[in-house]
């Protein structure tokens, strides 16, 4: 019961890491207030940081993948092809069935995780105008034409689908580092460096800090279910040796008073509680 505790407790932290991977290979910069695009002030600068390699627009829809604390949103970005295909090579991806979406339509690749996270196959409608669940739902059925193989959760689609079904949705930025290794760093900077009242920055760091501190009383019962069974397995435990020992009290005092020794007797008594307890 512990083992399983303990692995669930686990799960969420991975599950945590494996939904928002991506912010290791990108940074999504998302405008706040209202507003349907980033200011073009706090645009020009972030391409002024030196470690800046693209700052890529994109908008998109959310389509829910199932977490061991319930479903969770999860982006599929509209992109046109050339970055589409830029973001999938740095995240380490790859075309492995299917196809691409074709411009302008309903169409969408998903990472193969999503994919036995939901349980689709080609051909399948992803989401559509009855996903009341969703954060931003589209208007039309989206079926699923490509599959992506790799360590990083990625879902994309056409940027005219998205321009076209989802107007007024609010367009962010992709901002990727010239070295990939200094991915994590470039989040960092932008979180500490941009205007948080009028974008919000979804760094790796922060957002693993975020996402824990809002599951920390889910952390906390965990922790009281693993006390609590530690505390009864113990009280069990030292129960029942009282008992065997209770009843073996003569046997005891046979063996001491035929000259066994002391110690002897205890370690006895100790190695009989060890084995007892282990079985």
């Amino acid at each position: 019961m512990i083992g399983s505790v303990v692995t669930i407790v686990d799960s969420i932290d991975l599950t945590v890491l494996t939904i928002y991977n991506y912010t290791k290979c990108f940074d999504p910069v998302v405008p706040r207030s209202g507003r349907l695009r980033v200011d073009p002030d706090i645009k020009a600068q972030i391409n002024k940081m030196p470690n800046v390699d693209r700052v890529i627009e994109t908008s998109g829809f959310f389509l829910d993948v199932n977490t061991v604390f319930g479903p969770s949103p999860f982006i599929c970005f509209g992109l046109p092809a050339e970055s589409r295909d830029y973001l999938i090579k740095r995240s380490g991806d790859r075309l492995a069935e299917g196809r691409m979406p074709i411009d302008g339509a309903p169409e969408a690749v998903l990472s193969e995780g999503i994919v036995r996270n939901r349980r689709y196959k080609i051909g399948d409608v992803i989401t559509n105008d009855s996903d009341s669940g969703t954060l931003i739902a589209v208007p039309v059925p989206v079926k699923l034409v490509g599959i992506l193989h790799g360590p990083t959760w990625l879902a994309f689609t056409s940027q005219s689908f998205v321009d076209n079904a989802l107007p007024l949705v609010p367009h962010s930025l992709l901002v990727t580092s010239k070295n990939p290794a200094n991915q994590i760093a470039l989040g960092d900077a932008l979180y500490n460096k941009l205007d948080r009242v009028r974008v919000n920055v979804f760094a790796f760091r922060t957002l693993v800090d975020l996402l824990r501190k809002s599951l920390a009383s889910l952390y906390l019962i965990m922790a009281i279910v693993n006390f609590t069974v530690i505390f009864v397995v113990a009280l069990m435990a030292g129960m029942l040796s009282n008992i065997y020992f209770t009843q073996r009290v003569s046997e005891f005092a046979v063996l001491s008073a035929i000259g066994i020794r002391r110690s002897i007797l205890i370690w006895h008594a100790i190695s009989y509680t060890a084995i007892f307890t282990s079985i």
